[in-house]
This record gives structure tokens, sequence and C-alpha cells, in this order.
């Protein structure tokens, strides 16, 4: 008997829908076990408040060092010269990090996990150094699809959103990388001891509160047992 187009898409569409309803039943059981996973890179607290001034504390004490790293992969930096390039950074870069009322800069950082691991297994120290400055601007650069079709593996995309203070920013890398395309890098790279003060994660989109705020190990990634 052949199926009219009519039936076929309906039993695709049945299909499709029973695939879904078997992924978010799992993932609202695995949220729990996210979020629980989560707050084992850190502990309750908040950070201290800054109020200092970032170009006087940070940025004239790294920005030479950032500019002669650049020179050495772009000679248009070395002919345009360190004058113009902090001119470029006051102009593109200065400006661009967003600070709550407690002077921390607000960041993010997307992750991929894997739910067909035993989180308590995965064998990691850091949730990694990587950060965003621009809300809803994070990438994870290996991250996966929601269901990985050739290993039958599902994934859950989490977003962690906080603020840093800015003596865990690595700043010589910061303006470094940032200075490949002033307007459109938005990467805020950690130092060797950052502590991220995190309240809530987004899990696939969804905004789930940590229930108070945690310090979230963000360090660099000598500290780190192995990549995301």
């Amino acid at each position: 008997m052949k199926l009219s187009k009519k039936v076929i898409n309906e039993i695709v569409s049945n299909v499709i829908t029973k695939i879904n309803e078997s992924y978010y039943e799992y993932f609202e059981i695995y949220k729990t076990k996210i979020i629980s996973y989560i707050k084992q890179f850190g502990k309750k607290g908040k950070l201290e408040s800054y109020n200092g001034n970032l170009c006087n504390d940070y940025y004239q004490k790294y920005i030479r060092g950032a500019y002669e790293w650049m020179s050495e992969n772009n000679p248009d930096i070395t002919r345009e010269g360190l004058p113009y390039f902090e001119f470029m950074f006051r102009v593109y870069i200065a400006n661009r990090f967003k600070k709550n009322k407690r002077g921390l800069i607000y960041v993010e950082r997307m992750i991929d996990i894997d739910m067909s691991k035993d989180l308590s297994k995965l064998d990691f120290s850091s949730v990694g150094e990587c950060w965003s400055w621009r809300n809803g601007n994070s990438n994870n650069y290996c991250s996966a699809s929601r269901f990985d079709i050739l290993n039958k593996t599902p994934y859950v995309n989490v977003v962690l959103c906080g603020y840093v203070h800015p003596n865990s920013v690595d700043w010589k890398e910061t303006i470094y990388l940032n200075s490949y395309d002033m307007k459109n890098e938005t990467e805020i790279r950690m130092n060797d001891n950052a502590l991220v003060e995190v309240s809530y994660i987004k899990i696939n989109g969804e905004k789930v509160s940590l229930g108070g705020s945690y310090l979230i190990n963000s360090s660099s990634d000598k500290y780190r047992k192995k990549e995301w």
C-alpha cells in the first residue's frame, strides 16, 4: 500500500515529536546534575569590589606588551606605531567592558556537556579561562550540536554568566586578542588565579539560578587537568 504524502508527513512529525519529548524529559532530569556539577568548581561567596581606574591600574601596565606581541605578527601595527595602537585601543576597546555597581566586569563562558557521561567522573579542575565580555556573544569553538547523529551523543549547552574582578584578567592577552579585529572580537582571557562570581547559568538557553553567588575557578589551563 502506497502511503500518501500527508500520512508520511504525519509519521515523520510524530517521530520528531517523540524524539524531542524524550530529549527534554532527559534534559530535566539532567539539569539538577549540571547545576551541582558547576557548583563543584567553586564555593559560595562574592568577589571584593573594584573602585579603581582600569586605564591607570591595568591598561597602561600591559598595553606596550600587547603592542609588541601584536607587532611580531602584524607589520602594519609596527608601521603605525605604539601611539596609534594606544589610540585605537582607547577608541575601540577601553570602553567595551561592562561593569556592575561594584566595579566588576561582566563575563560569560559557553561549554557543551556530554549527557551520556557520568559528571562525577569528568576530570576538570577549572571551567576554563576563555570568556566573552559581551552578553549573548560567548561561543564554544569545540561545540557540538544538540544531538550528535554519528555518535548518538546528546549534549547540553551551558553558558556561565557572572562578574570578574580586573585582577583576575590576563590583560596583556586580552588586549592582544581584541586587537585582531578591534570592532568584532569579544574575548576576555583569565589569568592563573581567576575566580568568576556566578549566580546563574543558562542551560540550552534557559536561565537557571545557582541559589546564590558562587566563586567559580576559571584559572588558565596550566591549572586544568584537561581541555573541555
